[in-house]
């Protein structure tokens, strides 16, 4: 047997190098006490005393070891948090008050690009409308143009007012009586041309203001339609004509690259024995471009403008097109939204290349790289007389680029002559004797309207012009009645809806301005919608912007055309909409006259 163990406790007092006997430790620490056992089982046997540690601290290791670095250490992270929050809240400050400064100055410079607009749009509206009027009767009264380029019932018996058409022979008499010569005549004729082309100038530097932000932005709006793009050079290019003969240089139109294409393949029909189309011209028809007109019509103005600018004297310029048809590859469909609200869908089936080529001052290489970019103007004040904006081809290429197309240029050197290409998509317009499904359920197009032309007799529309100027007023109903339209005309829009209230039947084209004082344009459609008309409405306006333009056709607006007013573009409306003129209206014309405004 062993004795019983023993149990003492010592306990120490370690103060300044001192220690003392018993229970000395201040008993205020007891729950800060440590205990550690000194004899762990395992490492003695068992009859060893256990012994046991037992350390509690004193005020005076309080004393030497206490420190505030905690309570700095988190007041200073409180304080970071409150300074980097601060900080946060002032930069985002800035931020939206910078932000805010440019969206105002966005908005007081759509404001401005609104108000310039509109106030240089309407006065050249006048200018360009009243000009391209008496071209036209000009052209009437020497006998080189038939009243509005057609025929109608009130007209196919009246004899021409003079067959002679050479210019040289032809002598009438003016408001004097003095003889005015052929060459005179041609003479005014080419300065009105003149004065035209410079009023469209200014338009075309007031479209490129407009659309440069959008192209940037690639948000440039299309109102697609299916149309044929040897038609839109024909009209532009002939534009250029009388420019091109006051500037002594050759404009020539070349299709032949284009009937040769379209005649071999419709050789390469025959010899298969499938005759899908019977001639290259049938073939030209059923091919065509989807696209903007305007905008397209746009790109061709600025590249054969931009051909006579730097084409000298008995030098040459020729809009040449060609094809490029897909003759062995699958046919790929593609889905369209068009302007009149219709969903097509069409095979694409080549595609067709513009070709701009002059005889003027060529670039270098490093001009060839740099000219669509925008701002690029090349030796400013020699070539272009200071002129231009230098945006032109920049936005023409950005216009390409949203049809799908291209545009390049290449030249061999300077003074060898520049080539300007558009290349555009080009699809195959189904067939209304092929296609089962039947062409309504596909598209509208002008071919259909020129076959049912062909077939009915046409017949004048009833209009409606309202506009707060006058003589935008009178030059307007004076052009369509010139077409063998019967005009009304409003001042304003509350007098328009007066007279569409009193038959909501009366008009078939309502023409709308949108700044007029009573009522406006988009305020006076909605009424006009209200009161059930179907009429086709136009708006007609120098505010262009997308919201003004958005907010006519919200208001119930068929269509928007800007300023100044073209009535090819009206025409080419009337014709992808099929809007098109009654027989009673041809009677009411015949028995009582176009009404005046």
């Amino acid at each position: 047997t062993f004795p019983p163990l023993l149990t003492s406790i010592f306990l120490f007092l370690l103060s300044n190098g001192r220690s003392g006997y018993g229970d000395l430790h201040d008993r205020s620490y007891n729950n800060l006490r440590n205990n550690i056992t000194l004899t762990p089982d395992g490492l003695f046997s068992s009859f060893s005393t256990p012994y046991q540690l037992e350390l509690y601290p004193n005020s005076d290791f309080f004393e030497t070891y206490e420190t505030d670095n905690p309570r700095n250490a988190t007041i200073g992270a409180v304080c970071i948090i409150v300074f980097v929050s601060l900080l946060f809240f002032v930069y985002d400050f800035c931020v939206r008050k910078e932000f805010d400064a440019r969206q105002d100055l966005l908005e007081a410079k759509r404001l401005f690009v609104r108000f310039v607009s509109h106030e240089v749009r309407t006065p050249l509206n006048t200018v360009c409308m009243g000009l391209a009027l008496m071209q036209e009767e000009m052209g009437i009264a020497m006998g080189a143009v038939q009243r509005g380029g057609l025929t109608n019932t009130n007209e196919k018996d009246q004899p021409t007012t003079n067959n002679n058409r050479d210019g040289s022979k032809l002598e009438e008499k003016d408001f004097t009586g003095k003889t005015v010569t052929g060459e005179q005549a041609f003479e005014w004729m080419s300065l009105s041309q003149e004065v035209l082309n410079n009023a469209q100038a200014s338009v075309d530097v007031l479209n490129d203001l407009l659309n440069y932000d959008k192209i940037q932005m690639g948000k440039l709006s299309l109102e697609l339609s299916i149309l044929s793009l040897w038609d839109l050079l024909e009209s532009t290019v002939g534009e250029f004509k009388l420019a091109a003969q006051e500037r002594k240089v050759k404009l020539d139109l070349d299709f032949s690259q284009v009937i040769q294409a379209y005649e071999t393949a419709a050789a390469d029909d025959e010899e298969e024995g499938t005759r899908k189309h019977d001639t290259s011209s049938k073939l030209m028809k059923v091919r065509r471009v989807v696209g903007d007109t305007v905008r397209l019509s746009q790109v061709i103005r600025n590249l054969v403008s931009n051909g006579l600018k730097f084409t000298p004297e008995d030098g040459n310029l020729t809009v040449s097109s060609r094809v490029e048809l897909a003759n062995d590859k699958p046919l790929v469909e593609k889905t369209f939204r068009l302007t009149n609200g219709r969903d097509v869908v069409l095979e694409r089936e080549g595609v067709v290349y513009v070709d701009v080529t002059d005889t003027g001052v060529g670039m270098n290489t490093e001009q060839v790289r740099t000219v669509f970019d925008d701002g690029t103007q090349f030796n400013v004040n020699a070539l272009q007389a200071g002129k231009g904006s230098g945006l032109g081809l920049y936005i023409a290429k950005g216009i390409c680029k949203q049809h799908g197309g291209s545009l390049e240029c290449r030249s061999q050197g300077l003074g060898k002559g520049t080539t300007f290409t558009l290349k555009m998509p080009l699809y195959h317009l189904p067939d209304s004797s092929t296609n089962t499904e039947g062409t309504d359920d596909h598209c509208n197009t002008d071919e259909s309207h020129d076959n049912h032309s062909d077939e009915e007799e046409w017949f004048p529309l009833r209009i409606l012009c309202v506009d707060d100027s006058l003589p935008n007023l009178k030059l307007l109903t004076r052009m369509l009645s010139n077409r063998g339209h019967q005009c009304a005309g409003a001042a304003n829009g509350k007098e328009a809806v007066d007279l569409v209230q009193a038959n909501v039947e009366a008009f078939d084209t309502i023409l709308l301005d949108f700044e007029m004082p009573v009522m406006n344009g988009p305020t006076a459609c909605e009424h006009i919608r209200q009161l059930g008309c179907s009429a086709f409405v136009v708006g007609i306006t120098g505010n262009v912007l997308p919201e003004d333009v958005a907010r006519f056709k919200d208001a119930g607006a068929n269509a928007v055309l800007p300023k100044p007013f073209k009535l090819a573009a009206l025409e080419q409306l009337w014709t992808e909409y099929g809007v098109s003129g009654s027989n009673q209206s041809s009677k009411e014309e015949t028995q009582e006259g176009p009404s005046k405004p």
